[in-house]
């Protein structure tokens, strides 16, 4: 019973991260049940999966103009990239299954039951947690950076905050000498606002995403032009770096 109770409320928490699924969404990818949106982009969109007492969150690509192959690539593409920091769990999703070769392509990602720092940056309590976002993110940039992956989109839309700290997601736009980006996702690309000037991505350009973050955390722009808190605070980029290179306090 005490399992069974567990996992409805299980079940009850991940769903209300979630909307209505539209009589265009997939219902069924491979074992996986669609139960709601997750979120969308301009390259995907997330669902919730349920496979017996498991969920996901089932990644699809926007098929749009382009044909199977090319969506297939930019998945196939994002997985590699992900498989490379698999353990690094602390810091970003984990892949738990994919349908690559199916008509539909997808990838099924540990689910993170967290909103987007663009969704929650106006909660009352968000100031508290201003530090431990950017540290965390730092240090996540520091994994990437250390396993030569240029994430190439450090925006608040792709970092989720939960209850043990930020977690980056979307790799559509990441790079490595090894798995460079399908020539089908584009140029630089980005977030406006959150892109870095110079054309080629490089780990300048996460730092330069990740230092304007910041200043959305604290200011609430870019973009809006508004306050986010009343009281606008300082951020010692000098203090945050001595934090990462110390680590983590214990």
């Amino acid at each position: 019973p005490e399992t069974a109770g567990a996992a409805v409320r299980d079940r009850v928490e991940s769903e209300r991260w979630c909307r209505p699924l539209r009589d265009s969404d997939p219902k069924q990818l491979g074992p996986w049940k669609m139960e709601g949106r997750v979120g969308s982009g301009g390259q995907s969109v997330l669902y919730l999966g349920w496979n017996d007492d498991e969920c996901a969150g089932v990644k699809v690509p926007r098929m749009g103009e382009e044909g199977e192959p090319e969506a297939t690539a930019r998945l196939e593409h994002e997985v590699k990239l992900l498989y490379q920091v698999r353990e690094e769990p602390k810091f970003f999703p984990k892949v738990i299954d994919g349908g690559l070769e199916e008509a539909r392509p997808w990838v099924a990602l540990e689910f993170i039951p967290g909103g987007s720092l663009d969704a929650r940056f106006d909660n009352t309590d968000f100031s508290q947690r201003l530090d431990e976002t950017a540290l965390g993110v730092a240090r996540a940039l520091q994994v990437l950076h250390g396993k030569d992956i240029v994430h190439g989109d450090i925006a608040p839309s792709n970092i989720l905050l939960t209850d043990d700290g930020p977690v980056v997601i979307d790799f559509g736009m990441a790079s490595h000498p090894r798995f460079p980006r399908p020539s089908t996702s584009g140029g630089a690309g980005g977030t406006p606002g959150y892109q870095a000037p110079e054309a080629e991505l490089t780990t300048a350009s996460d730092v330069y995403g990740w230092a304007t973050t910041l200043l959305f955390l604290v200011n609430g722009f870019p973009p809006g032009g508004r306050d986010v808190f009343q009281d606008t605070r300082v951020v010692s980029v000098a203090g945050l770096h001595k934090q990462i290179q110390d680590g983590p306090s214990t």
